[in-house]
C-alpha cells in the first residue's frame, strides 16, 4: 500500500494532508515492534537463537521493509515541503 502512495506523492509532488508526525510516531512503533522480537533473544538459549529468527524472520523483514517505507514517505515530506515552501517565496518576489 507504500509503495503506491510513494509514487503518487513522487508524481504530484506535494503531500498536503499527510502528517509528519503520524509517520515518525509509526515508524517508532514499528522499530519498538522489531525490538520486542529481538530482545526475546536474551531470554532463549543460544543454541535455538538461528531457530527462533527463522521462526520469525516474516515479522523481522515486513518490519524492516515499513520501516523503510515509511521513511521515504517521510523524506519526500520533507523534500517536498521545502521544495514547495522555497518556490512559494520565490513566486512573492
Amino acid at each position: 500500500s507504500k509503495i503506491p502512495q510513494i509514487i503518487l506523492n513522487k508524481k504530484l509532488k506535494n503531500l498536503k494532508g499527510l502528517s509528519k508526525v503520524t509517520f515518525v510516531f509509526v515508524i517508532l512503533s514499528n522499530l519498538f515492534f522489531l525490538f520486542s522480537i529481538l530482545i526475546q533473544l536474551l531470554f532463549i538459549d543460544s543454541s535455538k537463537h538461528s531457530f527462533y529468527i527463522l521462526n520469525n524472520l516474516q515479522w523481522i523483514a515486513g518490519t524492516l521493509l515499513s520501516c523503510v517505507m515509511d521513511s521515504v514517505i517521510l523524506g519526500q515530506m520533507v523534500y517536498y515541503n521545502g521544495r514547495n515552501e522555497r518556490n512559494s517565496v520565490i513566486d512573492t518576489i
